[in-house]
């Protein structure tokens, strides 16, 4: 689609490789990217804006943790940020009339002189209390960072969000109203390809996760284990990082190792297991909206996982998947639930998933709700 009207000279800004994504962050950017270039025409491309974080700074962070003193954040220290800037001023060139930058944070030094947007997952507060012990940080210095940020959320011409509960966490830790910001949702990071044959359900529950204790692994083969004593025939099968060996040697475990989604084989192996699989399982403590619940979901799998973050927007409880506390008796009774499903009942709920996900999280309407106030601009 050619651009109609609006800007002449679109620039992409981004830390990571655009150009060779893997999935998650780095997905999620290439992916829009591509999709505004549909909507926009043209759009420049700054990527890989990411020196390097001093050794110096990580090590002292990391002592200062150790021993019980508040720490700095080294990867948006005040020194580094401004090496970010003398990057942007080198690279951004003159003639740019609108800026649209991949996250927030590592920007917040520079100073546009152009109109700009950003595309975020959540905040730099919101992304400290979920990913690390935002205790063992200096207030001071979380409150330097902060403050930054919110003067470039506030200058900006939109800030769009992924999910509506990151929005309503940014407005609430920086004190703002959100004027300017919009939830745009998110969409797979991979080509959902139609479904040629039939491929029959299987008494087994799924488990994707880099992180397997992050991810709520131990609480998942716990569970799993009661489970057995009801459904003997079930089967855990467990993909990404390997678990500790008193998991691992569970009975009916089955681990699969990494699977490499990018590669037409891994996604192969993706679209059976999620056909297959009677739900995905997630006990995450680690995430904001997690991209596997809507992959798993395009192709009618369920998901069994805990309402923290943005999770409760992407399952409809009872409808298109089972929504939980975080805890293991919750998360077992689920199993049972799931399991003791009959084939209609089953049947309808991999349905909607499907439905819910095709209308929900679809990227023509992610990149609309995106391109439509850049080309009003």
């Amino acid at each position: 689609m050619s651009k109609a009207t609006g800007h002449n000279n679109y620039l992409f800004v981004s830390n990571v490789d655009i150009n060779n994504r893997k999935g998650g962050w780095d997905g999620l950017g290439g992916k829009i990217f591509d999709l505004l270039c549909e909507r926009l025409g043209p759009i420049k491309l700054l990527d890989k804006i990411n020196p390097e974080v001093s050794f110096y700074s990580k090590a002292t962070s990391k002592f200062f943790r150790l021993i019980g003193w508040k720490a700095k954040f080294p990867a948006f220290s005040k020194e580094r940020l401004n090496r970010i800037v003398g990057l942007l001023k080198k690279q951004i060139p003159a003639d740019t009339d609108y800026i649209i930058f991949h996250g927030s944070t590592p920007w917040i030094h520079y100073q546009p002189g152009v109109k700009y947007c950003a595309l975020l997952d959540c905040s730099f507060y919101t992304y400290m209390q979920v990913y690390h012990q935002i205790e063992q940080y200096s207030s001071k210095d979380i409150d330097r960072i902060k403050d930054r940020e919110r003067h470039f959320f506030k200058n900006a011409h939109r800030i769009f969000f992924t999910s509506q509960w990151a929005l309503r966490e940014t407005c609430t830790h920086y004190e703002l109203k959100g004027e300017n910001f919009e939830v745009i949702g998110q969409g797979p990071s991979t080509v959902i390809k139609k479904q040629e044959k039939a491929i029959p359900l299987k008494n087994q529950f799924l488990f994707i996760a880099t992180d397997f204790l992050g991810k709520g692994g131990a609480q998942i083969c716990n569970a799993f284990q009661q489970l057995l004593v009801t459904y003997s025939d079930y089967e855990l099968v467990i993909v990404g990082q390997t678990p500790p060996e008193n998991f691992l040697s569970g009975k009916n475990i089955r681990f699969l190792g990494y699977i490499n989604k990018s590669t037409p084989e891994g996604q192969d192996q993706l679209e059976t297991l999620y056909r297959q699989s009677k739900a995905l399982l997630m006990m995450t403590k680690k995430d904001i909206a997690p991209l596997v619940i809507i992959e798993a979901g395009l192709y009618g799998c369920p998901s069994i996982a805990n309402n923290v973050s943005a999770i409760g927007e992407m399952i409809k409880d009872k409808e298109t998947g089972l929504l939980i506390n975080s805890n293991e008796s919750e998360l077992f009774k689920a199993m049972l639930e799931m399991a003791a499903m009959n084939a209609n009942d089953i049947t309808k709920m991999r349905e909607k998933v499907k439905e819910f996900m095709l209308t929900d999280f679809s990227w023509d309407e992610i990149i609309r709700k995106m391109s439509e106030p850049i080309l009003k601009s």
